[in-house]
């Protein structure tokens, strides 16, 4: 079949900042020590950025250097959300009743979930490893099937007996014309770029440095995120000028997160485009803040056409183009028949 992508773009849809949390777990016995820190929560991202991705939303703008501790903070909402997610990802969930677990600040009942990513987990890192090759060449089917069809998923890159050395990522698009065959991935560990591992007769090397000892897609749902940074404080507007064709565009944006976001630029992407669309840099935006583009199209070139506008951010130079969440009872896009 040769070469297939998914519209998931590790640029566009995966968290700025890499995945280098640090979690401390206390058990529900009293005067045990904690447990860990474990490193990462790479399977809350992995399904958190499939979360955004399928509802449509852009991921938070939070980069490293916007995080105090280059994360979300233990406690907030944003690490909460990827926490839970994590804990979906490993077949449990919580409920008002169940197995009390304190995972940093926060307070936990567990009950089992999904139980079949650590069903396949327990298969590929406790099998016979002379099973491998078959597992793997199976799960290579599955992963083309699933990205031929234009869904990305997640996969378990797998260290044999060992869960914390184990690693979860975004399979986004694979070339199968290749031997070995190359499935391209969004690692959080690595943000805003595509990793390869090539996989060939159960072996599995990430970026030709990296081995793993074999890899399977996950099972996964999509919740509905619930945690947003920068929102349409009010709908994108196009007013025109009298007697012209001429619209002054207008929208603001309002970082509601619990974090300083960084935006290269804010535009109203145009649909057909008009010729010249300008752009308002703005770089950091503390939490509170506003940023307003407010600017002047000329439509001459457009008479009588219908002209979609839509507010987004990003960096027009690189095809950066991150739609903008709309707040409540707002809309991002706006219709215009030109005169």
């Amino acid at each position: 079949m040769g070469l297939e992508l998914t519209e998931f773009r590790p640029e566009f849809h995966g968290f700025r900042f890499a995945n280098s949390f640090s979690t401390l777990v206390f058990p529900p016995i009293p005067l045990l020590p904690s447990i860990g820190p474990f490193g990462g929560l790479c399977g809350g991202m992995t399904f958190a950025a499939l979360d955004y991705f399928f509802a449509r939303r852009p991921v938070p703008q939070h980069t490293t250097a916007d995080l105090p501790f280059g994360v979300p903070a233990e406690g907030s909402a944003l690490w909460e959300f990827v926490l839970r997610r994590h804990l979906n990802s490993i077949g449990v969930q919580t409920a008002a009743v169940g197995v009390p677990l304190t995972v940093g600040p926060l307070h936990l009942n567990l009950v089992p979930g999904d139980p079949h990513n650590a069903v396949l987990f327990a298969n590929f890192a406790l099998g016979a490893p002379a099973a491998l090759p078959g597992l793997v060449a199976g799960e290579v089917r599955k992963l083309i099937a699933a990205i031929s069809s234009g869904r990305p998923v997640p996969v378990f890159l797998v260290k044999r007996g060992s869960v914390q050395d184990s690693h979860q990522a975004v399979a986004i698009g694979y070339d199968d014309s290749t031997s070995p065959v190359e499935i391209y991935l969004y690692d959080n560990r690595s943000p805003l770029s595509v990793r390869t591992l090539r996989v060939d007769s159960g072996t599995c090397v990430l970026d030709g440095a990296e081995p793993w000892d074999a890899f399977f897609v996950g099972s996964y749902t999509p919740v509905t995120p619930s945690y947003s940074d920068l929102v349409l404080t009010g709908s994108i507007t196009a007013v025109p000028f009298p007697g012209t064709r001429r619209f002054h565009v207008q929208f603001t944006l309002e970082n509601r997160g619990e974090a300083q976001s960084t935006v290269s630029e804010l535009w109203a992407l145009a649909d057909p485009e008009p010729g010249t669309v300008p752009t308002q840099p703005i770089g950091a935006l503390p939490t509170g803040f506003l940023a307003i583009y407010a600017f002047t199209f000329d439509f001459a070139a457009l008479a009588g056409q219908t002209v979609a506008l839509q507010a987004v951010s990003g960096d027009r130079g690189r095809g950066e183009v991150v739609a903008v969440q709309p707040g409540p009872g707002t809309s991002g896009t706006v219709q215009i028949t030109v005169p």
